[in-house]
This record gives C-alpha cells, structure tokens and sequence, in this order.
C-alpha cells in the first residue's frame, strides 16, 4: 500500500525575523520616542461563534532586532519604528458536521504583517488573520535538504529525508498504513554509506519517491527495501530531489478526490518575469493547485539573505525556517530543521510543538536524527555525532 506525496512549493520564500527575546508590556528605550497602540485582528469571515481562549503577539522591532512576547493583550507602549508583527491564537468556533449539525470545533487563528510603521500617529496594529483546524493529524517532524558531503568536500546527492510524525494521542491512517508514532520518507533508501562514508543507512525508510525517468543519462535509484510513494505530478522529467538550499516550501495534504480528478481540474500556469543582467524574461510553469483547505501541515523553508515572502499562507505556516544564512551557505551540509520537543508524554513519546509558525516551532541547522541515531559523519571530515537529541536541542 503506498502514500501519496504532496510538496506544495514552488517558489523561492525567504526573509529575516531576528529573534532577541523579551516578555514586557512595553520596550524601555527613553531616548526614542514611544507610543500607544492598540492590537488588533482581522478574523476571516464567515466563522460563526469564535472564541479566543488565549492569544500571543510577538512583535519584532527591524531597527534593534528585539522581539517583544505579549500575551493576551490588547494595547502596547511602543518604540517608534519598523515592526513584524506575528499573531497566534488558540480558538474554538462552531462547524457544521456531515449531517448539518453544529459542533464547536478547536483551531488555531494566526497572522503576520511585516514592515509595520510606528509612528506618533499611529493608533492601531491589525493583522489579518486565517483560520486553521488544531492539528489532529501528521505534522512534519524533520526535514533534511541540504545533504552531506564527500571527504574531498564535493556535494553527495540522494541522501535527503523527511520525517512525518503523529502528534495525536490515537492512530492515524496515511491510504490504509496505520501509524503510532512517525515514519521515513526519502529521497533513495539504500546505504548510502557504500557510496559516500560520511553519509547514512536510508535502506530501513518507510518509502521513497522514486522517480521515472525519461532521460537514460540521469535515471533514478529503485530501492528493493523501501516502498514507492505514488508520485502523481512532479515538475522534472528526470528525478526529484529536495532543493538543498532550501529554496521551497513544504505542504502535507489530503486529497478528497481520486488522482484522475486531480489531474484533470486543478492544473495550473504559474506565470513570472525573471529579472537578469542581460534583460527581462517571461517565464511560465506548469504546476497543480493545491486548496488550503486539504492541507494538514505546511513548512516555509527559506535562506535569510534571500527571503521575500512566505509561500504558505498564515493560516498554514505564520513563519519560515531555514538552514544556511546567506544562499550557497557551505556551513549547511550535515544540518536540518527539527520540530522543537513541547513536552513528553507519559509513554515516553514526544509531544512538539504546532502553533503554524515554522520561526517559532522549529530548530534550525540541527544535526539530523538520523546521524545522531547512527553516529554517522556530521561533517566532511567524517566526525562522528556522540549525542542523541529529541529535536536537536533537547538531549535524551
């Protein structure tokens, strides 16, 4: 039985939130002017009987790089100047079952609004919010793009892995495979260790995306361990692997339709002008939409140099992770991005957080799992990892 695999990407994202921490009701800096301002939100429409339970703005100021934590709050002294504004909130609102029936329903109200001016005149900061269901089904745990590295230093391909976790307290279903806990996706699931020492056993992986390809000279590698996913569209026409600056954005779906449905009603042309020395260029891709509404879990990946804009909306991912500074970034092999450890349970399983903002839930350039696991090479010199952690942080 296979998985179906969705990466909603498509774009480069990328930008800054620098993050310095403060909890205050006001930043205390006397020699720049401050004043007051109201907080606000813009809820999405249509929502009937939304209740916040409790509610966090975090508003980072781009001048000093300071991030303030305001917790319920619905006013602020502030210094005068450029802010992002983050916006997260529990909530609870009423949806209408299969039957029609009203229940209320938990969910997760978030927003971002970025180069805000704080002036004198300024009154009110409002964001305008996208709703989403509290997760009750997988998120991603780990995602591993940058790949490793050969002695000599040459990049090694095929190595990269996606971790999907059940954060529930239940079994979830991913197309008739039952999960407790997590499973493995990646790019190959052999022993890459055969081909490049520094790297790591993939052979055990839940499934793989094996990819068809049309070019002989660039064909893919057909694990006879790991299961393939059913790839339903991919935009290369030899084999796909994860961007390994990190370059793209990341989204877990369930798709209500059949493939043949899909394919057929939600084609799409991206259309974009590339911008060179040597002049302008439209452009155009073929890609697949994706309604927000299928998505359980989504992650912007980004490079800090390079940021422009998310790709997900807020109500998916608020924020954005990364691996790497500035693009080409040689300090990014051997790292990715772990979702942080909330607590453990009683069972000794993880609970990690999930408040869809990828700037708050996620560990940057961290050891991957599976280097700690197996005490593999986490860098071109072959050092092995001697500590294992639960999110990259957090040791066991």
């Amino acid at each position: 039985m296979k998985i179906q695999r969705y990466f909603v990407l498509m774009l480069s994202c990328i930008a800054i939130i620098a993050i310095g921490l403060l909890g205050a009701c006001s930043e205390q800096d006397s020699d720049i002017p401050h004043t007051h301002v109201e907080l606000g939100i813009e809820p999405p429409s249509g929502v009937e009987g939304l209740t916040i339970v409790n509610q966090t703005w975090k508003l980072t100021n781009l001048t000093t790089g300071r991030t303030s934590t305001y917790i319920d709050l619905t006013a602020v002294n502030l210094m005068e100047g450029l802010y992002d504004c983050v916006y997260s909130a529990h909530v609870t609102y009423l949806a209408k079952n299969a039957d029609g029936e009203e229940n209320e329903v938990k969910g997760i109200l978030s927003g971002k609004a970025e180069n805000v001016e704080v002036t004198s005149h300024s009154k009110k900061i409002e964001v305008e919010t996208g709703l989403s269901i509290e997760s009750d089904d997988f998120i991603f745990e780990e995602i591993f793009f940058t790949g490793t590295l050969r002695s000599s230093g040459s990049q090694y391909y095929g190595d990269s892995y996606i971790k999907i976790y059940n954060n529930t307290d239940h079994v979830l279903y991913a197309d008739g495979l039952a999960f407790c806990e997590s499973f493995l996706l990646c790019d190959t699931g052999i022993d890459h260790r055969t081909a490049n020492p520094n790297s790591f056993d993939l052979s055990h992986a839940d499934f793989e995306w094996y990819d068809v390809s049309t070019h002989p000279d660039h064909m893919d590698i057909d694990s006879p361990t790991a299961s393939n996913l059913d790839k339903w569209y991919c935009y290369t026409e030899s084999f796909y692997v994860l961007h390994n600056r990190g370059f793209t954005s990341f989204a877990l779906a369930r798709i209500p339709i059949d493939k043949e449905e899909y394919l057929k009603n939600y084609k799409y042309t991206s259309r974009y002008t590339m911008y060179l020395p040597a002049g302008t260029f439209p452009m155009q891709q073929q890609a697949y939409k994706m309604p927000n509404a299928w998505i359980v879990d989504g992650v912007n990946c980004s490079v800090e140099a390079k940021r422009l804009w998310n790709i997900l909306p807020p109500s998916v991912d608020a924020g954005w992770t990364h691996c790497g500074k500035i693009d080409g970034d040689k300090t990014r092999y051997f790292r990715s991005v772990r979702r942080k450890l909330q607590y453990l349970n009683p069972d000794g399983t993880m609970h990690l957080q999930d408040t869809n903002n990828s700037t708050e839930d996620f560990n940057t350039e961290c050891i991957p799992s599976i280097v700690e696991t197996q005490h593999t090479a986490r860098d071109a010199q072959g050092t092995k990892a001697n500590k294992e952690t639960y999110d990259g942080i957090v040791e066991k």
